[in-house]
């Protein structure tokens, strides 16, 4: 039994560095695609007046932070939910009552994340 269990988790965590994966870099290439077709839009007057290394600055700024830091954020992001949503499962297999508390602890939290 636990050697499924170990087995059936790496292809979860192969199955989520592939997604991961996969998202940032397709969100790159879109994001890339649109800047390109933006910038080539624009006016030759801006040209003129914005230095040629500042644009490919901003692209490579932009870039950068699609290529490092959203990945990062995405799998700490699904880290937290993971863990979280794994919690809730142990407790309710454990407390079928605890079931009940759930909505209203929810209800709760989300009006207090609203407010602040």
């Amino acid at each position: 039994m636990i050697c499924c269990c170990v087995s059936l988790e790496g292809v979860f965590i192969i199955l989520n560095d592939f997604l991961i994966a996969y998202g940032c870099t397709m969100s790159g290439v879109r994001i890339h695609s649109k800047l390109i077709s933006n910038v080539l839009h624009c006016a030759l007057s801006f040209f003129d007046r914005i230095p040629l290394g500042r644009i490919v600055n901003r692209f490579g700024m932009d870039l950068d932070v699609i290529d490092i830091k959203l990945p990062a954020s995405l799998d700490n992001w699904l880290d937290c939910a993971m863990e979280v949503s794994a919690t809730l499962f142990v407790l309710i297999y454990g407390s079928p009552l605890f079931f009940i508390l759930i909505i209203p602890l929810c209800a709760i939290y989300s009006f207090i994340q609203v407010y602040y």
